[in-house]
């Protein structure tokens, strides 16, 4: 993890290096990197598994604004 980060703080491109290429965060396709168990410790994983709750923040903050 610190390869990414130290390629990141040089390049702005986290990519690069031997391990696994982690594509760019979008919305329309959101995606993380995820310290798993097993011979690959990083996985890219879709991050949707807290959708409902930001869209609950975002409709919310239009409701109520600051």
């Amino acid at each position: 993890m610190t390869d990414f980060l130290v390629r990141f703080v040089n390049t702005l491109d986290p990519n690069g290096g031997p391990q696994i290429d982690w594509p760019a965060y979008t919305p329309r396709s959101p995606q993380l990197i995820a310290f798993v168990e097993g011979k690959t410790p990083l996985q890219v994983i879709p991050d949707t598994f807290r959708a409902e709750a930001m869209d609950f923040v975002m409709q919310l903050s239009l409701a109520e604004p600051l």
